[in-house]
């Protein structure tokens, strides 16, 4: 996997975003970071007078740029922080809501992920200004669809 960052769209019009549509951000050995990375995809398709406009003038940390996507976009993101040394290693940022089409992608996305230890957030929240979420490592993202299917059969 040669993308810093991967984001799924959720269906919007309005931003002609398609549902489940998948975006490859940076590359691996770019100079830039995951935050200005982020914050420039979200100006880009947000556009101006948007929090990612008011981010691009400071130095934010990635939580902050991630929380607003997932959160208030609803946008599913993978970053890629993998390392010689600790191997391959992503951060998967899940919305409260994924559509159909997303986890379509997201079960797309499998195969080139099988191989890394990924750290599931879910639940994101923004208290007194730190953005938190539940966490759960996995070994590839086959488990989190697995999982995810068993339980939507469940209910």
């Amino acid at each position: 996997m040669e993308s810093k960052i991967i984001i799924i769209n959720p269906l919007d019009e309005e931003n002609n975003l398609n549902d489940g549509q998948i975006n490859y951000i940076g590359e691996v050995d770019s100079y830039f970071d995951h935050s200005n990375l982020l914050i420039n995809y979200g100006v880009d398709v947000y556009g101006e007078n948007t929090i990612f406009d008011i981010m691009s003038t400071g130095n934010y940390l990635v939580e902050y740029p991630v929380y607003f996507l997932t959160e208030g976009y609803e946008n599913i993101v993978f970053l890629n922080v993998s390392n010689s040394k600790a191997g391959k290693i992503g951060l998967l940022y899940l919305p409260n809501n994924i559509s159909d089409k997303q986890k379509e992608s997201l079960s797309m996305l499998s195969l080139v992920l099988k191989d890394f230890n990924v750290e599931v957030n879910y639940n994101m929240r923004m208290d007194d200004g730190i953005v938190d979420s539940d966490r759960h490592i996995i070994k590839g993202i086959d488990e989190l669809i697995n999982n995810s299917a068993k339980s939507k059969k469940k209910a």
